[in-house]
């Protein structure tokens, strides 16, 4: 299974390349809601916040 996802690694970013210049708005709109989770998303610990981004 493993060898399938490394072997396959060039076509996934170009895909999420393609996805990213296709979709700007989304992209932006994903970061910023990353980044209100991080700025208002209440008291959580490092590790917890980092798992939520």
């Amino acid at each position: 299974m493993w060898k399938i996802y490394f072997d396959n690694v060039d076509v996934i970013e170009k895909n999420l390349k393609y996805f990213m210049e296709s979709n700007s708005d989304i992209c932006e709109a994903y970061e910023n809601y990353g980044r209100l989770v991080h700025e208002k998303g209440g008291p959580l610990d490092e590790k917890h916040d980092g798992l939520l981004r």
